[in-house]
């Protein structure tokens, strides 16, 4: 029984979820891992200017060298350095990775992948330590792009 003055609301209706044949719900779509390079691929380390390539971009973003960092990787600007932006760089070094190395299978083995450890010093305190970065490389002629799924960093 109601109070008098209280009326109920109706509850909105929602549709039940989607069903597939045999009445289990569907799976939501996963991106399956890439096939595994041939050996020689995978442990194929990158090129030397794939390796400079790294090293510019990542000293780009710290600087925020905008035009140097969107030749690698198109539509840069001041987003993409956020992180970057926390800390002074205080120095650089990079060398190629093979990529069995960059140990995610879903990487495009046809990418030249460079890893560039940035050490750092915090702008807010005095934490400081390294930033990893693995970037692989698309090679297009003498264009060097940076593939937006295959960036990974690491803070330790």
């Amino acid at each position: 029984m109601l109070a008098v003055g209280c009326m109920a609301t109706p509850q909105p209706r929602v549709p039940p979820p989607p069903m597939v044949a045999g009445g289990a719900a569907p799976v939501a779509a996963q991106r399956a891992p890439r096939a595994t390079p041939p050996a020689e691929r995978a442990i194929a380390p990158a090129q030397s200017d794939v390796v400079a390539a790294a090293q510019a971009y990542v000293q780009a973003i710290y600087d925020g060298d905008y035009d140097t960092a969107a030749a690698y990787q198109p539509g840069f600007g001041p987003k993409l350095h956020e992180d970057e932006d926390t800390y002074t760089l205080l120095s650089l070094s990079a060398r190629p990775i093979t990529w069995t190395e960059f140990g995610y299978p879903d990487a495009d083995p046809n990418l030249e992948i460079a890893e560039v450890v940035a050490r750092v010093q915090s702008r807010k305190g005095p934490e400081s330590g390294s930033v990893y970065y693995k970037l692989g490389f698309r090679r297009d002629g003498d264009t060097l792009t940076i593939e937006q799924q295959s960036k990974r960093t690491d803070v330790r």
